[in-house]
């Protein structure tokens, strides 16, 4: 399944502009509201400096959330065979900016009720939290896709998610792990080969270039793991949903992919 992810985003590599597009507004972003959240700081009382950092996450959340969007919007296109487009996602995005509002809000609500649990001293109430937070992440994983492609209204993406979750569980579970195992792997790997590398030539000239080189190699990871958890949501989508794949894509693949999966976590 990974590697027909991988081929979609060889095919289009396009779709790979909306993760670098989400980090850059971030960053706009993030300056836009904490600059002046440094002076509010500095001022008695905290009101004003509480009320910008909470603009500041739920801005940070919209755009990563808007920009995912956009995303599987056109991996949904490369996946029918279509010629995927930045403009083209940016714009069935804007469409569904009430429900992409409203699905912000609730997620950054419902992390900070999980962050408090699992912040908590008891052991048992950390567990359940942890629990939940798996649980949780599972059940919102087909949502945006929900959202995005279907338009529906948010009260009911929850519910459709999870009944296309008890569809495809196995590739669920695969999905959600597996991609985040893929990242950690490939930046860990790719930044102890940079470092070991510059410690055999010495010098402190070399350290600097092997730590930033060892910056745009994570960078450069996540973006490709972002961009393919976005085109493997889509496919798993539109699998549970029956939605044909592109031939010229490697339907087949797609397919035996999914199915081995499925029968690899049958015998677990």
């Amino acid at each position: 399944m990974f590697k027909a992810s991988w081929r979609v985003l060889r095919t289009q590599p396009r779709i790979a502009g909306f993760p670098v597009l989400s980090g850059l507004t971030v960053l706009l972003v993030a300056a836009a509201f904490l600059t002046p959240a440094l002076f509010a700081a500095q001022r008695p009382g905290m009101l004003g400096w509480v009320l910008l950092a909470a603009g500041c996450l739920l801005a940070i959340t919209m755009v990563t959330t808007f920009f995912k969007a956009a995303l599987i919007s056109q991996a949904d296109v490369a996946l029918r065979g279509e010629r995927a487009r930045i403009g083209s996602g940016l714009v069935a995005a804007g469409r569904r900016w009430p429900g992409l509002l409203a699905w912000s809000v609730l997620t950054l609500t419902v992390s900070a009720v999980l962050r408090a649990i699992e912040d908590r001293m008891d052991f048992a109430l950390r567990f359940l939290g942890a629990l939940a937070d798996i649980g949780w992440n599972l059940i919102a994983y087909l949502v945006l896709p929900v959202l995005t492609l279907e338009g529906m209204r948010l009260r009911d993406a929850p519910k459709r998610s999870a009944e296309l979750l008890r569809r495809t569980w196995g590739e669920n579970i695969a999905g959600y792990a597996g991609l985040s195992l893929l990242g950690m792997v490939a930046s860990a790997t790719g930044v102890a080969a940079v470092i070991g590398l510059g410690s055999l030539i010495g010098g402190r000239a070399t350290l600097y270039v092997c730590l930033l080189l060892s910056l745009v190699w994570v960078l450069l990871v996540a973006v490709v793991v972002a961009t393919l958890n976005g085109i493997y949501q889509t496919a798993l989508y539109r699998f549970a949903t029956g939605e044909a794949f592109s031939a010229a894509l490697g339907d087949l693949d797609l397919r035996d992919s999914f199915s081995g999966t499925a029968r690899g976590m049958s015998t677990l």
